[in-house]
């Protein structure tokens, strides 16, 4: 979990549910002395991601654990959700189709083999296997 103490805040990233723009947002509140801190290697969005990930200036990383956020019960805390079917349409666009990650060249294409499961599936063939 992530611990802006200035800010009396907990954020948990979750991937692919708005994390770019949550970290956007938190660095914005923030304020201007965060940019002393911010990472410079490549681009704003991966060093604003950095500055949180890496734990810059005022952001801590904690086990998200109950013991590990015990000391931050009083920070606000909140959660972000998506519609389940839209997000798996984008995961599917995003992961399968644009990175091709279930293609004959991806890291997955041994599993696929051995569990005879066609490569680049279609969306449909896709929801049938799930």
């Amino acid at each position: 979990m992530i611990i802006i103490p200035s800010l009396g805040l907990g954020y948990q990233p979750a991937p692919k549910i708005a994390t770019t723009s949550m970290f956007d947002w938190l660095f914005a509140c923030l304020g201007p002395d965060a940019v002393a801190d911010l990472p410079t290697r490549g681009g704003k969005a991966n060093a604003v991601r950095n500055y949180f990930i890496q734990a810059c200036g005022d952001v801590c990383r904690v086990a998200n654990t109950p013991e590990g956020v015990a000391p931050y019960a009083d920070y606000l805390r909140f959660t972000i959700t998506r519609d389940p079917i839209r997000r798996f349409l984008s995961m599917y666009a995003n992961r399968v189709v644009h990175h091709g990650e279930l293609g004959p060249k991806s890291e997955a294409a041994k599993g696929l083999r051995a569990a005879g499961l066609p490569f680049n599936p279609g969306i449909n063939l896709l929801v049938e296997r799930l």
